[in-house]
C-alpha cells in the first residue's frame, strides 16, 4: 500500500498466506508470531534500529477467547504540544 508523499506499507512476512510481518515508511516495523491456529502469540514494534519498542504477548482460554496477558511499552515519554501533559501510552492496529 502506498501512502503518497510518505512512502510504502509493506508485508514482509507470511504464514501460510497470513501477513505476519509488516515494514512502515521510515523503518518502523510490526512483527506478529502465530500459532498453529494463526492466532496471535506475540507482537513486537520495532524501531529502524531493530529495538524493541512495545511487546504484546497473547494467551487463550479454553473457549478461544484472549485472555489477560503482559504488555511491555520502552519509549520515552513525549510531552504534548498544547496541553503540556506527558503522553504515556499508544495503540496500533492492523488490518490484513
Amino acid at each position: 500500500m502506498t501512502i503518497p508523499g510518505e512512502g510504502t506499507i509493506a508485508v514482509t512476512g507470511r504464514r501460510w498466506h497470513e501477513p505476519v510481518g509488516w515494514q512502515f515508511p521510515g523503518g518502523t516495523r510490526v512483527h506478529a508470531d502465530v500459532d498453529g491456529l494463526l492466532r496471535p502469540r506475540d507482537t513486537r514494534l520495532l524501531d529502524p534500529g531493530d529495538n524493541e519498542r512495545a511487546r504484546r504477548q497473547y494467551q487463550y482460554n479454553l473457549e478461544n477467547h484472549i485472555v489477560p496477558s503482559t504488555v511491555r511499552r520502552d519509549y520515552p515519554d513525549v510531552a504534548a504540544c498544547d496541553t503540556g501533559q506527558a503522553l504515556r501510552s499508544f495503540s496500533f492496529i492492523i488490518f490484513a
